[in-house]
């Protein structure tokens, strides 16, 4: 058991009984802050704090948007404290923590504090998230992976838009439009060509495109006369589907390329994901896809309110509309590549 001795207060001459009390309470305050040590700037006797997760090995998935997360920290000597949560690959997650250093005992005490993780896209291995609280003298750290995956098949890209425009054609830069051009959400797109067989493949769903000169000059039908005659006499005829004779699916099944021999004519959604509506006239890269009419192609959608129409996507401006089967439009072919 150890004994403080109080220190020894010399009166000098001239000094009030208030101004030698005031010299024995700084003398005092600085024994006890000598035997004690001070807790609320982490000093020598420093108790560390402590962080209280329940985080394991998380999954998440490409463009999820944002995931919340709670947890709490704690620190018996009730010190200001500072507090850090970073992703290792802030190219596949970023984190946004939900406080403001320091934090005070009261902000932290018995509160739950919270941050948010925004998948951007997929990672081949786990990311790692770091909290670290720190008190000035002593400071702890957790640590968690998460797992971040593609969605299976449905990899979703940029639009390409980087602007906002109002209703009347004019462009908005104060963030009120929350559009694609605001948000920009997605995979970057992720080409490369082939230029001795003609085939564009895109990274990002795995697809293979036919790029050579018959797709800014073949047109074809989607339903040869006779099928599209019945079917607009019976919509839930079978003929409505029925792509034989000289149409785009045919076109595109006998399509033999680069060694290839599975091309299929490509789904509405299929088409319409190499639209780069960032550009116009052609709306796609055209670095990569060398050629391209600005008119209508064909996909293999049929409309479903009137099974004598499929949808077309349009390189002009990259807009999605209807065309009745029996005409023609452009076509480009695609396959399972990746």
């Amino acid at each position: 058991m150890s004994i403080l001795h109080s220190p020894q207060i010399k009166i000098a001459k001239g000094d009030s009984m208030k101004e030698w009390f005031r010299r024995f309470l700084v003398s005092m305050s600085v024994v006890l802050l000598t035997a004690c040590g001070s807790n609320g700037t982490g000093a020598p006797g420093n108790t560390s704090p402590t962080i209280d997760t329940t985080f394991e090995a998380i999954e998440l998935q490409e463009n999820s948007g944002t995931t919340n997360y709670e947890f709490n920290v704690s620190d018996s000597d009730g010190d200001q404290l500072t507090l850090s949560v970073e992703s290792n690959d802030t190219s596949v997650i970023t984190v946004t923590p939900n406080w403001t250093n320091p934090l005070l005992w009261a902000e932290y005490n018995g509160e739950t504090l919270d941050f948010n993780l925004t998948t951007v896209t997929d990672a081949s291995g786990p990311v790692r998230i770091t909290i670290t609280v720190d008190d000035g003298a002593a400071s702890a750290t957790t640590s968690f992976d998460v797992n971040v995956t593609a969605v299976a098949g449905t990899a979703i890209k940029k639009t390409g838009q980087t602007e906002s425009y109002d209703q009347r054609g004019n462009l908005v830069t104060d963030g009120s439009l929350k559009d694609d051009g605001f948000y920009q959400k997605g995979v970057d797109h992720n080409y490369t060509r082939d230029d001795t067989n003609d085939i564009v493949t895109d990274h990002v769903t795995g697809l293979m495109w036919q790029d050579d000169d018959n797709v800014s000059s073949v047109t074809k039908q989607w339903l040869i006369d006779a099928n599209y005659n019945t079917c607009t006499s019976d919509t839930s005829s079978d003929a409505c589907c029925d792509t034989t004779g000289d149409t785009a699916a045919t076109y595109c099944a006998d399509l033999s390329l680069g060694g290839y021999n599975d091309w299929r004519l490509p789904t509405a959604e299929e088409l319409e994901g190499i639209v780069d509506y960032g550009k116009d006239g052609p709306a796609v890269d055209i670095a990569y896809f060398n050629h391209v009419s600005s008119s209508y192609y064909w996909s293999s959608t049929t409309f479903e309110y009137g099974r004598y129409d499929a949808w077309i996507v349009g390189f002009s401006f990259g807009n999605v509309g209807l065309n009745f089967k029996v005409n023609s439009s452009y076509v480009r072919c695609v396959r399972d590549g990746q």
